[in-house]
């Protein structure tokens, strides 16, 4: 799996690939476009909360995740991805290392070891993965 980040303008677009087949792409910005519906899963976290939203249509599923910081100097993550039931495990394998990371500078980024919604995001997309 290949990660890809463009900054077009003043947010950043992250695109994940197997092959040359996209998985999951993910915009960080202040502008995400939030679909209106209910969200299907709510998590929380002291840095964040997250709202899950998934739709079914012509055979595709469409999952969106928000991840709002609770900083709201922090941009917003949106996360997206149109995927048909083969691609499945794909999408979940890469919600399932979705990591928080903070950037106090230009230089420097800091991660967490470990994936705070990670496991509940990849069981919401994939029942079948521990």
């Amino acid at each position: 799996m290949a990660v890809t980040y463009e900054v077009p303008a003043d947010y950043g677009i992250y695109t994940f690939k197997s092959g040359e087949t996209i998985i999951m792409s993910a915009y960080m910005g202040n502008a995400p476009r939030l679909p209106n519906t209910k969200a299907a899963l709510e998590l929380t976290s002291k840095e964040a909360d997250a709202h899950v939203f998934s739709s079914q249509r012509d055979g595709e599923t469409r999952l969106d995740v928000i991840i709002a910081p609770r900083d709201d100097k922090r941009m917003r993550l949106h996360l997206f991805a149109p995927y048909s039931s083969a691609q499945r495990s794909n999408v979940a394998q890469v919600l399932a290392g979705l990591r928080a990371c903070l950037k106090p500078s230009r230089e420097k980024m800091i991660c967490s070891a470990e994936s705070a919604w990670g496991q509940q995001l990849s069981e919401f997309v994939d029942s079948t993965r521990p």
